[in-house]
């Protein structure tokens, strides 16, 4: 199992707040932390997700949040 996942909320099939829950929700993956990388402003369906980054994000700065939120978890 991943320690990271990194979620874009507008996906071209699911909303990203659908996957969102769907990790919160289930036993087996409600351990995974959840960066979101977004254009859009976020919603209160992303209160679960570990950060919430905005487009466009400079590469280090998503590395840095990925490591932040990986030693805390």
């Amino acid at each position: 199992m991943p320690d990271v996942v990194v979620l874009d909320l507008h996906l071209p099939q699911l909303r990203g707040e659908a996957i969102l829950q769907e990790i919160a929700n289930r036993a087996e993956l409600c351990d995974i932390s959840v960066v979101i990388v977004s254009g859009s402003d976020p919603s209160p369906g992303v209160a679960e997700a570990a950060a919430f980054l905005r487009k466009p994000c400079p590469p280090e700065r998503l590395l840095s949040v990925i490591e932040r939120v990986a030693d805390a978890a």
